[in-house]
């Protein structure tokens, strides 16, 4: 066999193991997903839904129900004592409006947009956390739901400065954590 033959049968048999590697990517991917959907309790799994959960939530933020100039008229009108620089206070300001304004409900309020969610005034944990993120977002403040799928319960990531505070809406939680951004 030539040198030429040789070099092209490594090609072959090289790209045939890598066909064969993602291959078994793709099933060990499919097989976690269909393990996730049949609703186990491995958690690595639960990491998927989460994510998944958590994206579909941001996309649901970027869609124009929730980007309109109402939401950044109540975002500006509740944040008016801060400083413009002052995320921090600005975050707070609009939790204090949701604790104080909202009635949070455990069954599923899920309202697909914020006029609707500010004139009931009461929201699941879902919306709460959509209108909590939609204010600040419109203030160019960074704010992620995140699904606790477990717990079946949303909440929001806040990034202020690098640092990352955890506001549960629903509960009356505003702390920071120990995340970094």
């Amino acid at each position: 066999m030539s040198r030429r033959e040789l070099a092209k049968k490594a090609f072959k048999k090289f790209v045939n193991g890598i066909i064969t590697v993602f291959f078994v990517i793709g099933l060990v991917y499919s097989v976690v997903f269909y393990l996730f959907w049949a609703n186990t309790k491995l958690p690595f799994i639960t990491y998927f839904g989460e994510a998944l959960a958590s994206l579909e939530s941001v996309t649901l933020l970027n869609s124009p129900q929730w980007r309109t100039p109402t939401v950044t008229e109540y975002a500006i009108n509740i944040t008016k004592d801060c400083k413009s620089q002052n995320d921090l206070c600005k975050a707070w300001k609009i939790f204090e409006f949701m604790e104080f304004n909202f009635t949070y409900t455990v069954t599923n309020d899920f309202y697909y947009d914020f006029n609707t969610a500010m004139k009931l005034r009461r929201c699941d944990c879902s919306t709460c956390t959509l209108i909590y993120c939609a204010m600040l977002r419109s203030l160019d403040v960074e704010c992620y739901p995140v699904h606790d799928l477990p717990g079946k319960h949303t909440y929001a990531l806040v990034n202020i400065d690098g640092v990352v505070y955890k506001v549960d809406v629903a509960r009356g939680i505003f702390v920071k954590t120990n995340l970094r951004a």
